[in-house]
């Protein structure tokens, strides 16, 4: 079982290696470990907004392999977007990112 604390050493890791080597704009922790509600089973969910003109699935392959660890014992769920994308989809209605942006817990900021 994986405790609260180990989570919380397993997140800031997490931010770590990815503000020294994909240097996003902001990171946000949602879902359940924002919340409080995690239970041990519970994944990491992470929105990471980047200026780059990668494609969506190359920007998630590289940020996958930046904090790989095959000893984690959490999942772990990533959603990249650059800010463009973000605005975008809020200016359309899109609730699940807004809810990210505005409840989300911001872990790391540029």
């Amino acid at each position: 079982m994986v405790g609260r604390d180990d989570v919380q050493s397993v997140i800031e890791s997490i931010v770590a290696k990815l503000v020294a080597s994909y240097k996003p704009h902001k990171v946000i922790l949602f879902g359940s470990q924002a919340r409080g509600g995690a239970r041990p089973d519970s994944d990491i969910d992470l929105f990471i907004i980047k200026d780059t003109k990668e494609r969506m699935i190359d920007r998630c392959v590289e940020v996958r392999r930046i904090v790989s660890d095959p000893k984690r014992l959490t999942g772990l769920e990533i959603i990249v977007l650059t800010p463009y994308e973000v605005s975008s989809r809020i200016a359309v209605g899109d609730q699940f990112i807004a809810e990210i942006i505005e409840n989300g817990t911001v872990l790391y900021a540029s």
